[in-house]
């Protein structure tokens, strides 16, 4: 993969599956409903078998006020006539939201695709306005197809779920158009004391165009559902961390099990500090949606650090005790750019049970580490973004696992069942690899497991910066006879031998003598080989050497390793 040249993740089918094992096994059909934010089934349905495929159909809630993210699992559908249907199907979603639009266009197009269509086993669709939504899903495997629109879900409009006083708007200036009527108004430049209004079924909007300060974190720690979004007309509210800190950090230590919040239409400035954070999470809290965030200069844009979960369930304190992985996190349509810091700099640091990273733009981690990096993911969407410039020797995409076998919220098993389709993405200079699946280094017992069955490795030729001229006999001999007048007269060789074993090049002795077919003419060149996931195109491997008429089966055994 050439470094700093566009590579999009476009997939034969429409996704790539970075497929992590299913060595946790595949949920099966549940019941139930409503949302629920510890993790169990809450909405799930099947169809009968049409053919040999049964459908199952998992979304993560039904019913939520907008913007309303829906994580929808179709692992559980199974087929007679394939033995992996994750891999081995096509899975096709329709959203019934025509009116969400396009995404940012990542493959030069000049309108980006549907918002409203999906492919996979796993999808996310956010939900901006208020209605009752039928999802379509379909899978086929090349002859049969099967169909189900059994799940509906209803979305709450936020001018009645917020209605009144659960409404409070926020002016530096005591400018307060826009603001919905009935709702308190307050005046202040304090983003923490913004913070403090939140509570469940209440909505935080500062209004457009105003900058405010965050001189310590603010803290969300109560349930939702809630929303800090912005009123009026312009550009975003900005708010400033001005005293090198997180801005925005969502739970704590002794509220382990809240849920339910959007965070939208911000502009998150870390002033280049070094210890600065866009979003933060320091404590349990499943369902939250980052809508419209623009995050700049800063160390880190987001993270959920899981770690920080671990340390408060066993440092002996039963207040800070029942911390889970985080669930149904979704990052949609931001922008992350200029992660500074060095060590442990990233766009975004995130592990979660169920995630989604959709739409978003995440530019320049150069003077930090990698562009999205995932100790951990459950089930995940990673789909029409661009990510563009990591640091040297860094990724665009760094994928791993939990030490296996170990304790903690991650579960010290797989990372399994992930998506990667429809990414645009960019290296820089140093930039070996754009996307790393796999453990952080070589003794760490990461269990981040690819299907073999879709690898394959190919090989090209690369023309050395030799002459023919410069192949000259290993002996010392001179066969350069002219074939006219003139000091660059043509070298004529016609019936003469010319062999790798009694000739080489004088300018380049690695280079052999070699030609593809039999209707070309040889060159003096080497072997490129790649290998390759043919789902997706992304390169998993690469590895140049001399050409012979055995190197692209030598390549292809030495690169084993890449998806053992």
């Amino acid at each position: 993969m050439s470094n700093g040249k566009p590579v999009e993740s476009r997939v034969l089918l429409g996704v790539f599956f970075a497929v992590l094992c299913a060595g946790l096994g595949l949920s099966g059909c549940g019941s139930g409903s409503g949302s629920n934010s510890e993790g169990s089934t809450p909405a799930a349905c099947s169809t009968p078998a049409t053919g040999p495929i049964t459908l199952s159909l998992v979304a993560s809630r039904l019913s939520g006020v907008a913007p309303l993210a829906v994580f929808f699992d179709a692992t559980g559908t199974t087929t007679t006539v394939k033995t992996r249907p994750f891999h081995d199907l096509e899975y096709r979603w329709d959203f019934g939201d025509p009116g969400s639009g396009n995404w940012r266009p990542t493959d030069g197009s000049a309108t980006g695709r549907s918002r409203n269509l999906a492919t996979g086993p796993v999808a996310t669709h956010v939900f901006e306005s208020p209605g009752t939504y039928t999802i379509a899903m379909t899978a086929l495997n090349g002859t049969n197809t099967a169909s189900s629109s059994c799940v509906q879900i209803t979305v709450q409009d936020p001018a009645a779920v917020f209605s009144g006083a659960n409404t409070t708007c926020f002016s530096t200036s005591n400018n307060f158009t826009g603001c919905p009527a009935g709702a308190r108004q307050i005046m202040t430049s304090d983003f923490v004391q913004v913070a403090t209004f939140g509570a469940a079924n209440r909505r935080l909007l500062l209004r457009r165009g105003e900058t405010w300060t965050a001189a310590a974190p603010a803290v969300i720690a109560v349930p939702g559902p809630a929303i800090v979004g912005a009123i009026g007309a312009g550009a975003r509210p900005i708010v400033e961390a001005t005293a090198n800190t997180t801005i925005l950090r969502l739970s704590g230590a002794t509220t382990p099990t809240i849920s339910d919040w959007r965070v939208m239409d911000l502009e998150l400035d870390g002033l280049s500090g070094a210890s600065s954070v866009g979003v933060g999470a320091e404590g349990g809290i499943n369902q939250v949606t980052l809508l419209r965030l623009n995050i700049h200069d800063v160390r880190v844009g987001i993270i959920f650090s899981s770690s920080t979960l671990d340390f408060w369930n066993s440092d002996g304190n039963l207040a800070h005790s029942g911390h889970k992985i985080w669930d149904q996190l979704t990052v949609f349509d931001s922008t992350i750019s200029r992660a500074i810091g060095g060590g442990a700099g990233y766009g975004t640091f995130l592990s979660a049970r169920r995630f989604s990273y959709l739409g978003n733009v995440v530019d320049d981690t150069t003077y930090a580490e990698h562009i999205l990096r995932t100790p951990y993911i459950g089930k995940g969407v990673i789909s029409n973004n661009t990510f563009s410039r990591p640091a040297a020797a860094k990724h665009v995409i760094k994928m791993g696992a939990p030490t296996f076998g170990s304790s903690g919220v991650s579960g010290g098993g797989y990372t399994e069942q992930v998506a990667i389709s429809n990414n645009t993405f960019l290296g820089d200079t140093g930039v070996d690899w754009t996307v790393v699946l796999g453990p952080q280094n070589d003794t760490s017992d990461e269990r981040v497991l690819r299907s073999k069955e879709h690898f394959s490795v190919d090989g090209t030729l690369i023309q050395a910066w030799a002459s023919h001229k410069s192949f000259r006999p290993k002996d010392g001999a001179n066969d350069q006879t002219p074939s006219g007048p003139g000091r660059n007269a043509q070298a004529d060789w016609k019936g003469k031998p010319r062999t790798n074993d009694t000739h080489e090049s004088s300018t380049d002795p690695d280079a052999r003598l070699f030609r593809k077919s039999h209707n070309t003419a040889s060159i003096l060149c080497y072997q490129g080989h790649v290998l390759m996931e043919n789902r997706s195109g992304l390169v998993v491997s690469a590895v140049v050497t001399h050409a012979d008429g055995t190197g692209e089966r030598a390549a292809a055994l030495n690169a084993r390793p890449a998806i053992e």
